[in-house]
């Protein structure tokens, strides 16, 4: 953990090495994976579930469709690939 002062304020730099990471909603999904990641076509249009296995990071990336709160992605796929990845 590395602390730094700025101003008047403390902000807390804390290393987190997640395994899996849920973005919910596809365009949090595609902005993440596809524009700072640069990597296409890991979303699937039937689903509406986005999925990415990053070696270099060690971490799944999951991403599903929702309108407002609800979710609009097939739910047993999103939840057969959470299912999947908590097993490893």
């Amino acid at each position: 953990m590395v602390m730094h002062l700025v101003g008047n304020m403390v902000l807390i730099e804390i290393n987190v090495n997640p395994k899996i990471v849920i973005l919910e909603g596809k365009g949090v999904y595609e902005n993440l994976v596809e524009v700072c990641m640069e990597i296409k076509n890991t979303w699937d249009k039937n689903s509406q579930v986005g999925f990415l296995n990053s070696q270099e990071l060690k971490t799944s990336f999951i991403g599903y469709s929702r309108l407002f709160s609800n979710i609009t992605s097939n739910k047993e796929v999103l939840a057969k690939t959470i299912e999947e990845l908590l097993k490893r």
